[in-house]
């Protein structure tokens, strides 16, 4: 998904390195139809975001991946939803749009965390 040129610059780049084919809807879908899709998606995976909120509401098993927003205040609160976060802790002067340490708290997400949370939700890939 995203939102802008920037992101869809960033998009690009993981969709270039993606092993398998998958669909590229940056931009392309309203929230009527993004709701939709997320009320028939398997699972969604994503940064605490406002997509990753409506996937929740919509009813769509979510695991959350979290870095340097506040996760008290903006976790998703649902019993279909799994919170991760990475091993490395933000620089304190981060921000959502600002990052001082280079995002060393998403990057040290790991796939197997990823994979534990899929799988604690019942959800297949």
């Amino acid at each position: 998904m995203g939102a802008g040129a920037g992101e869809r610059a960033r998009v690009e780049e993981m969709v270039e390195s993606m092993h398998h084919p998958v669909i590229n809807a940056c931009d392309r879908l309203s929230l009527t139809a993004l709701t939709g899709l997320f009320q028939r998606t398997h699972v969604f995976i994503g940064n605490d975001s406002g997509p990753m909120h409506l996937a929740t509401a919509a009813g769509a098993p979510v695991v959350a991946l979290f870095g340097p927003t506040e996760l008290t205040r903006w976790q998703p609160r649902a019993s279909h939803q799994v919170v991760v976060k990475g091993t490395d802790a933000c620089d304190p002067g981060c921000r959502t749009e600002a990052c001082l340490g280079n995002y060393r708290c998403m990057r040290s997400i790991t796939v197997d965390q990823v994979e534990t949370a899929i799988t604690s939700l019942g959800a297949h890939l």
